[in-house]
């Protein structure tokens, strides 16, 4: 028998465009489109691209409130299309481990001592490298133990902040203290040795990698967005400070400093409220669930004829 494709699903805006149009081609019974992000910096021609397919769109799902929140102001779609899929990190992959801790803090000249600052993210503006490192120079230069890290690259036509952030710390003396690793396989390996996990992101849909330095042991310090708020307990799972300010996100650092690497109450805690509320395995249940009731319904339209 010839196979059917019964859904398909597609993110963002370009690959959800595409999929979209050609699935009504195909005539395929059911799509179902996933935001991942607000979108502020998209043209705004996008968004009755958006309105128009989301009308041939059987379900909207968003990996946060805040996402789908802007979706439907934006879109102004029935609200029984939308549904709410939070993002999930595989909760087998991501955990502390202290040998695994160890092993990788020695590969790269870290002593057991050093407080490392690490953010994982793409080297662009909107997820305010710069701001961290402007927060974290004073604290370099008075505790030689304080180390800052930045892993990703920069993405296409953005700026890219590394220059600047080199130029601060350059400028201030502590350049050999503020490194760049480049995005890798391994990189749960990468969040095990930090001791705090920063994001001190301008805009978020729910970053997978704030959910993995959860998951991985360290104390999470980001900025004070709507989709962070779903991911931080401030003071019980990790701290919030309010997006933009230097001074909030180095008062956060310090108390985040303070919180020993190995403490279990607290890395047990927020281990926890990530995968009961972030696991993968959540996140593959929702998914199927939306899968399972557009087959049944494509199903049941071809048995009528």
């Amino acid at each position: 028998s010839r196979e059917v494709i019964d859904v398909v699903h597609k993110p963002d805006f370009f690959p959800a465009f595409m999929g979209r149009v050609a699935s009504l081609v195909a005539r395929v019974p059911a799509r179902v489109h996933t935001l991942h992000s607000v979108y502020d910096w998209y043209p705004s021609l996008v968004f009755p691209i958006q309105r128009l397919l989301g009308r041939k769109t059987d379900v909207i799902t968003g990996v946060s409130g805040p996402v789908l929140d802007y979706s439907r102001s934006r879109e102004r779609l029935p609200v029984d299309k939308y549904r709410l899929v939070h993002n999930g990190a595989d909760e087998s992959r991501f955990k502390p481990d202290r040998q695994a801790r160890d092993e990788f803090r020695r590969s790269m000249g870290w002593s057991d001592d050093d407080v490392v600052v690490g953010s994982v993210g793409a080297r662009t503006p909107r997820k305010g490298h710069p701001l961290l490192a402007e927060a974290m120079i004073p604290l370099l230069v008075n505790d030689p133990k304080l180390r800052m890290a930045v892993v990703g690259s920069s993405v296409g036509k953005d700026i890219d902040t590394k220059p600047r952030i080199d130029a601060l710390a350059a400028q201030a003396g502590v350049g050999e203290r503020v490194q760049f690793l480049s995005p890798r396989p391994d990189i749960e390996r990468v969040y095990r040795s930090f001791d705090i996990h920063c994001m001190p992101s301008d805009v978020e849909g729910l970053s997978f990698a704030s959910i993995e330095g959860l998951m991985s042991g360290c104390v999470s310090v980001f900025s004070d967005l709507p989709a962070f708020r779903e991911v931080v307990d401030s003071g019980k799972t990790g701290y919030l400070f309010q997006r933009g300010d230097v001074l909030g996100l180095r008062q956060s650092l310090v108390q985040a400093a303070a919180i020993p690497w190995s403490d279990p109450v607290w890395v047990e805690r927020a281990r926890k409220h990530a995968v009961d509320r972030f696991g993968q395995t959540r996140m593959l249940e929702g998914y199927a669930s939306i899968y399972e009731e557009l087959g049944a319904r494509s199903a049941l339209s071809r048995a009528r004829g």
